[in-house]
């Protein structure tokens, strides 16, 4: 969701104010997603937004004895500052049997529905 924030002109706050349907800071995989952004953020999305990487799938991890964020990241392909952002993560301390939240990334373009408000 940061992508489309930036690509958007907006603060992820205000995106997530506009979102409600989306609970955690990453959009559902699979099917394509509605994203509402403002009218007036709408040309300067389309025109900045360009897809790095985007999630391919979710998993839940179950942490083990002596696993880190890091070994975590690199056994999913991930990132620890993904690992972190996406389970609101303020330190890098984990505890035994916390759950986590494990978005693996791809590289192909993902394509979003983009809904526009009717001005009259």
């Amino acid at each position: 969701m940061s992508q489309v924030a930036t690509s958007a002109h907006l603060s992820l706050a205000k995106l997530r104010a506009y979102n409600h349907q989306f609970r955690y800071n990453f959009l559902p995989t699979g099917a394509p997603s509605m994203v509402y952004i403002p009218y007036e953020n709408l040309a300067y999305f389309k025109q900045h937004y360009k897809p790095k990487s985007y999630i391919v799938r979710v998993l839940s991890h179950k942490v083990k004895p002596r696993e880190t964020l890091y070994s975590i990241a690199k056994k999913f392909h991930s990132s620890v500052a993904l690992l972190r952002y996406t389970n609101n993560l303020k330190g890098f301390y984990l505890s035994r049997r916390q759950r986590l939240i494990i978005p693996v990334l791809g590289h192909k373009t993902r394509r979003f529905k983009v809904a526009q408000n009717e001005v009259k």
